[in-house]
């Protein structure tokens, strides 16, 4: 079984014809289901999912990654443009207040566009779930990543807003999609706050199968020098198959990545199209 990827929009520039922006979103094709992973940031992709297939193709799933407004927050104009969307699964702690801390020390939202009464109200299905689910037989939705190391560690600058009080964001929301392949499993993310490395090693724990390929954001951006040679050396052990990275890889991060993976690295920008087998 065959997995077409398809990104719709990220940080780079593709094809001429394209819109690009701050933000992911791509669509996944596999096992007869056609996914969107992320929506980007302002909606833009949609033009480009239009450009790129002449009209809106039904969407059997919208997945949002995590509740951080450049991966959420073109979900208002995927519906507003009448897409026939059969289900949104998110994960729960999504609609939890997010922040950044700025240099100045104040704090800039940078979560969800959109309140949960907005999404019930689209009558669009929406399942939040608690735990890892196994959507259909090859397809996983895998949450909770218990941290395995000492170099990946989230960044005190994300924080959330509970109760009036602004904690550390421990980005318990965050989902990964997991595709078996021929040759294992492909893990796609959107961010990966909670550390590449430890949402490999829990993909592999809960499927009992082999990462093989990887799609997506590592959030190695901002990252010091230790934590990004350790990644690309626990990645580089992994043995994959294909490693393509986008949107908060960051560029220290991509040439790394890039060395220890040689060709089988590929930077995955706006309009790149790939075949997993």
């Amino acid at each position: 079984m065959s997995i077409r990827v398809t990104t719709l929009i990220e940080n780079h520039p593709g094809k001429e014809d394209l819109h690009y922006e701050h933000g992911l979103s791509m669509l996944i094709e596999a096992y007869g289901l056609r996914i969107v992973f992320d929506t980007g940031q302002t909606g833009m992709f949609v033009e480009n999912l239009r450009n790129l297939y002449g009209e809106l193709p039904t969407i059997d799933l919208v997945i949002v990654s995590h509740g951080h407004y450049d991966h959420s927050g073109g979900l208002v104009k995927l519906y507003e443009a009448g897409a026939d969307i059969k289900k949104i699964i998110i994960g729960e702690g999504f609609f939890t207040e997010k922040y950044k801390v700025t240099d100045s020390g104040s704090y800039h939202y940078n979560g969800n566009p959109f309140t949960k009464e907005w999404i019930e109200g689209t009558g669009i299905p929406v399942q939040i779930i608690s735990e890892s689910l196994c959507l259909t037989q090859g397809i996983w939705i895998v949450k909770g990543f218990p941290k395995t190391n000492d170099f990946e560690t989230i960044n005190s600058n994300y924080v959330r807003k509970e109760n009036g009080n602004y904690r550390t964001d421990d980005f318990s929301d965050e989902i990964v999609l997991v595709i078996e392949t021929k040759k294992g499993i492909a893990v796609f993310t959107g961010c990966a706050h909670p550390g590449i490395i430890n949402i490999m090693k829990e993909v592999e724990m809960q499927t009992g199968k082999k990462v093989d390929s990887m799609v997506g954001g590592t959030h190695l951006l901002g990252e010091d020098n230790y934590r990004i040679n350790q990644s690309a050396k626990e990645l580089r052990k992994q043995n994959l198959s294909m490693i393509a990275v986008s949107h908060c890889t960051g560029e220290t991060g991509i040439e790394v990545l890039k060395k220890e993976y040689k060709e089988k690295f590929l930077y995955n920008n706006t309009g790149t199209i790939l075949t997993i087998e």
